[in-house]
């Protein structure tokens, strides 16, 4: 039916291409959420420091 390429037969320009595209995927991935977290973070810090205020 249908012909597999065994896990060794890929070249390893694939396998860089790969960890290329993953490379920049994480970088960019990493930039947006520390953008988007650091809001987050500081509303829920803000948010508790309101729940257990003691004075």
């Amino acid at each position: 039916m249908f012909r597999r390429r065994p896990l060794t037969g890929c070249p390893i320009n694939d396998t860089i291409v790969d960890l290329s595209f993953n490379a920049v995927g994480a970088v960019i991935v990493t930039l947006w959420g520390t953008a988007y977290l650091t809001d987050v973070s500081d509303s829920l810090s803000e948010r508790f420091d309101q729940w257990y205020e003691t004075e």
